[in-house]
């Protein structure tokens, strides 16, 4: 971890912007005033904001949710407006004065839910006074910031945001319906793919002032299962393995670029790693097959923020509490012929609020009752001489801070 005196110039900078009143972002005029809290308003004000030479400002005159059905995406234009003018690539959403929210949607089994905010390459985002909350994706609920572009939050609050990883696939089963003397084998099931970012994936420039981060989450995807081995008449068919589960990174945030918060609040966020898939029972026959090997479950870094190697992090006078990781389970061991294998051994957990790889600067923070959790080991196979030992248990480092670097 570095010390505060190798910030760079530009992080001092912000400390003297963000340390000024919460950075005071407010416009002493705005092109564009959301009157109505729909998203239809929303986007419509956005571009008004942009185009024409706009100041790329967007304030509110009413208070209430606005529900997002689809991702707004803030794509950089090199493209011109009506009047010949290069649209704006700094979009300022100020909520100043009334109680605006932004949140997807929650009902149960809902099938369009959706990420909040998608910002582009070269595209700057302000936002504040503003709520996000029951963002849904693959990484990034609320936002997802690309390569090279900026997000700047004041007096922002961030809860509920729920990223699920995507499980793997089940392996396909042998038929179970063959009378052939040895039966087909099961197909393997895949891997599960990593969770990141419940709340913020970034991978450009992020800053936060007085913003507060409560309940988001990651779940990472669960390994398939392996296909189910064929019954024959002399021999059955083996079934197939597992696939492994998916690691959760940053239950709030996943930084693969610069981050930077004050002031900041992380309360109850969370990464849970996925579990390892199930290996395929063993066809049936005189001579049965054998079971497939259960995978390993996945590990969890990060239940607040996931600092990439090669990243760099601020925190000041930000305040931890009651954030979790905990990685998956790992799936019992199956069969073998003669001496069974050892099962797989438990995913381990880091960093129950900051898992840090890259570079971590901490100044005047607070942390409290957080936790890291390791997963359980699969039990090990069977065996016709002697069964396999189980998998020991994950490891858990840094209930607080796991530093890698």
């Amino acid at each position: 971890m570095s010390c505060l005196k190798h910030l760079s110039a530009r992080w001092i900078v912000l400390l003297v912007l963000f340390g000024g009143a919460a950075l005071a972002i407010s416009p002493a005029h705005a092109e564009a005033e959301v009157k109505v809290c729909t998203q239809a308003e929303l986007e419509a004000r956005i571009l008004e904001a942009r185009e024409n030479e706009g100041d790329g400002v967007v304030t509110f005159n009413c208070d209430g949710v606005i529900q997002l059905t689809n991702t707004i995406f803030l794509r950089h234009s090199p493209e011109t407006g009506t009047n010949g003018a290069g649209w704006g690539n700094s979009i300022t959403l100020d909520g100043t004065g009334h109680g605006i929210s932004i949140s997807g949607v929650a009902e149960t089994g809902a099938t369009n839910a959706v990420r909040l905010f998608l910002v582009d390459s070269g595209v700057t985002l302000i936002l504040t006074n503003i709520s996000f909350f029951n963002g849904a994706a693959t990484n990034g609920a609320a936002i997802y910031l690309a390569t090279n572009s900026s997000l700047i939050a004041v007096s922002c609050t961030f809860s509920n945001n729920i990223v699920n990883g995507s499980n793997g696939l089940t392996g396909a089963s042998a038929r179970t319906d063959t009378v052939n003397g040895k039966g087909g084998s099961g197909k393997s099931g895949t891997a599960s793919a990593a969770g990141s970012g419940g709340a913020i994936y970034n991978l450009g420039d992020a800053w936060f002032s007085h913003c507060a981060f409560l309940t988001n989450g990651v779940f990472a995807g669960n390994g398939g299962s392996g296909g189910h081995g064929g019954n024959g008449t002399v021999s059955g068919g083996d079934g197939g393995n597992g696939g492994r589960g998916g690691a959760a990174l940053g239950g709030a945030i996943y930084n693969q670029g610069r981050l930077y918060t004050t002031n900041c609040s992380f309360y109850g966020n969370y990464a849970l790693g996925g579990i390892g898939g199930a290996g395929g029972t063993a066809g049936s026959g005189i001579f049965p097959g054998l079971a497939g090997h259960g995978a390993a479950g996945g590990g969890a870094a990060g239940g607040a923020i996931y600092n990439h190697p090669k990243s760099s992090a601020t925190n000041i006078n930000t305040t931890f509490a009651v954030n979790v990781t905990d990685s998956g389970d790992s799936a019992d061991g199956g069969s073998d012929r003669g001496r069974g294998k050892t099962g797989a051994g438990g995913p381990h957990a880091s960093g129950g609020a900051i898992a840090n790889f890259g570079t971590n600067a901490l100044l005047n923070c607070t942390f409290f009752s957080n936790g890291a959790n390791g997963g359980d080991g699969g039990s090990g196979s069977d065996g016709s001489v002697t069964g396999g030992r189980g998998g020991a248990g994950g490891s858990a480092w840094g209930g607080n801070l796991f530093n890698g670097k």
